[in-house]
């Protein structure tokens, strides 16, 4: 079972991060982790950390109560799975997790084309 991109919590972690001018190394040593688990959770290879280092971003980033409930809430979406089918080739599986990592950029415009090219029809 492949599982999709953790992209919204990591995709927090990293706007939060970026609001406060710290940089991916200065972040990670005051939340308590290695820079490249950082990357990891940001980039959505990895998943969300344990209760107490997101108590640590919470703290270091000092976010606010909307901030940190984002943050929060985005957990249980970021855990989600999916299964492909057996058949899909991996440049497919490639294709597919790239879509998925690069969809919060993606304007309509791009979505229709998408759906063009796919031959499917706007819901």
């Amino acid at each position: 079972m492949e599982r999709e991109p953790k992209k919204s919590f990591g995709a927090l972690v990293r706007r939060y991060r970026k609001k406060r001018g710290l940089l991916q190394v200065q972040a990670a040593k005051a939340f308590g982790i290695r820079q490249s688990y950082l990357s990891g959770i940001e980039t959505g290879d990895k998943d969300p950390p344990s209760e107490r280092v997101l108590a640590a971003i919470a703290e270091a980033l000092a976010l606010d109560a909307n901030e940190n409930a984002a943050l929060l809430a985005s957990i249980e979406e970021s855990r989600a799975t999916l299964r492909l089918p057996n058949h899909v080739t991996p440049s497919q599986r490639q294709l597919f997790f790239v879509l998925i990592r690069r969809s919060e950029h993606l304007s309509e415009a791009h979505v229709g084309a998408l759906r063009a090219v796919a031959n499917l029809q706007a819901a």
